[in-house]
């Protein structure tokens, strides 16, 4: 194997990790904030930060904790999944996890910008569980599609002028599905398919 090669899959190892799946919504929610909506009068800095820990904790942290110990007891293979046969108990566990979100949040009674984020993820999980009985999806290019998805979706519902998060967001989508086929463990079919699932769910959310 070339020094070019490893490289490149050490670096496509990194971005896998730095933007999993897990972390997507955490992601997408400190992007709200930083896009100068109504939000961010609406809710002071420290309400901000202990929204996004919540968010955090809930659908990262719990998850990850509870595949960790899939992986300990060799339910599954690896924190990526990559055999899609394990993917079952994940997605739901993680599908619960943002309903749970979703739900606390409501009754909180907060901005319902933030719902779309949590309300697209797990519609979109719930739809690759059901692509996953039969077929391999990149939940990765999922994730990113669902973000870039929201910010195209707010930009065109708010009349946003955001072109640096739409650039970085569709930056993210190239980088982040060329790592996975760099890694060898997606199809181009299942990147593709994975971005327009998550991209078309999340933008949808944001028009109802």
């Amino acid at each position: 194997m070339s020094t070019i090669l490893i490289i490149m899959q050490k670096l496509a190892t990194i971005i896998s990790y730095v933007f999993h799946p897990l972390l997507m919504a955490f992601y997408s929610i400190a992007a709200l904030f930083g896009l100068g909506t109504y939000i961010t009068g609406a809710l002071p800095v420290q309400s901000q930060a202990i929204i996004l820990a919540f968010v955090f904790f809930i659908t990262c942290a719990v998850p990850g904790a509870i595949i960790g110990f899939m992986i300990q007891f060799n339910v599954i293979s690896n924190m990526d999944i990559t055999n899609y046969n394990e993917r079952r108990i994940p997605y739901l566990v993680t599908a619960t996890a943002y309903s749970f979100n979703y739900y606390l949040l409501h009754k909180f009674h907060l901005p319902s910008l933030l719902y779309y984020v949590l309300l697209g993820a797990t519609v979109t999980l719930l739809c690759a569980m059901v692509i996953n009985l039969f077929w391999k999806i990149s939940a990765h290019s999922i994730g990113i599609g669902g973000f870039t998805g929201l910010l195209v979706g707010l930009s065109l519902r708010m009349g946003l002028y955001i072109p640096l998060y739409l650039s970085i967001a569709f930056l993210l989508c190239g980088t982040i599905a060329s790592a996975r086929l760099v890694l060898r463990v997606h199809t181009p079919a299942q990147v593709y398919a994975g971005l327009a699932l998550g991209f078309v769910v999340q933008f949808i959310i944001t028009q109802l």
